[in-house]
């Protein structure tokens, strides 16, 4: 699940780059970093993700929103099965 994540993650993350949203994706590397394979760390991971999803939510197209959405509903998923 995490190698396809992180595919997801970094093809999210370029598509926003071509997209001229640098913010929203120094956002999303910043959080990224959280991930050290702990469960707080991704806990905290996903709060990050969250926030980033609050704060530019009027800069995402719908589209892109949605794809910010499956990343947090995947992460969320794989923590309450943990």
């Amino acid at each position: 699940m995490q190698e396809y994540y992180w595919d997801t993650f970094e093809k999210y993350c370029d598509l926003l780059t071509i997209k001229h949203q640098f913010e929203i994706v120094e956002k999303l590397r910043n959080a990224q970093k959280y991930v050290n394979g702990l469960t707080d760390g991704w806990h905290e991971y996903l709060m990050s993700i969250k926030k980033v999803k609050k704060d530019f939510k009027t800069q995402l197209d719908k589209d892109d929103e949605k794809q910010l959405d499956y990343l947090i509903e995947s992460i969320d998923k794989m923590l309450k099965t943990r």
